[in-house]
């Protein structure tokens, strides 16, 4: 085999290389960690606000939620009522997700169809959803594609992945700021429907 030359950093050059990229590696492990904290904080204080009802009770007791500004203690109540559910702070409405949100599956239009793509509808799938806004569509369909495999979602539609292989990293949740198309691996609902 022939020889190449190679032109190799001196050592103190490479040392602070490896530093460098030590140091990047080190952050990059900090942020990791600084983010399941943040996302384990938050999902203790949905509980506490929303499942246990925490701040209603503290109040219900007389006494001020700790660690919560008066602006958004008054978003409390002070007092329960009972439901079907079981007690529920006064004012708040207990009922099934169906009576707030209208659930639509989407679809693929025949990809052996050329009259259903190209159009100027945007089609929403999965790899768009890495955002709280799904705004860039990898395809686009016609007109004629609704009903023929795909369906409307409305503008302020809220999209959920509910199969496919991206599930088992996380559910993805996206909000469209205009019509889109949307394929069958999320349905979208519209919470404007029920409002």
């Amino acid at each position: 085999m022939p020889d190449f030359p190679i032109a190799v950093p001196d050592l103190p050059t490479q040392r602070a290389i490896a530093h460098a990229l030590g140091t990047l590696d080190d952050k990059i492990e900090l942020n990791r960690t600084t983010n399941e904290t943040l996302e384990s904080m938050a999902r203790c204080l949905f509980k506490s606000w929303f499942v246990e009802f925490d701040p209603v009770r503290t109040k219900a007791e007389g006494r001020q939620p700790s660690g919560m500004d008066a602006d958004t203690a008054k978003l409390f109540p002070s007092q329960f009522v009972e439901s079907e559910s079981g007690p529920i702070p006064k004012g708040w409405t207990s009922a099934p997700l169906g009576h707030w949100v209208t659930a639509l599956s989407g679809g693929t239009p025949s990809k052996g169809d050329a009259s259903l793509w190209g159009g100027n509808l945007p089609w929403v799938s999965p790899k768009a959803m890495t955002d709280i806004h799904a705004d860039q569509a990898e395809a686009f369909v016609t007109p004629s594609a609704i009903g023929n495999g795909t369906r409307i979602a409305p503008s302020g539609a809220t999209l959920v992945m509910v199969r496919g292989m991206g599930l088992h990293q996380k559910v993805r949740v996206s909000q469209v700021r205009h019509e889109v198309t949307f394929n069958d691996e999320h349905f979208s609902d519209d919470p404007l429907i029920n409002a």
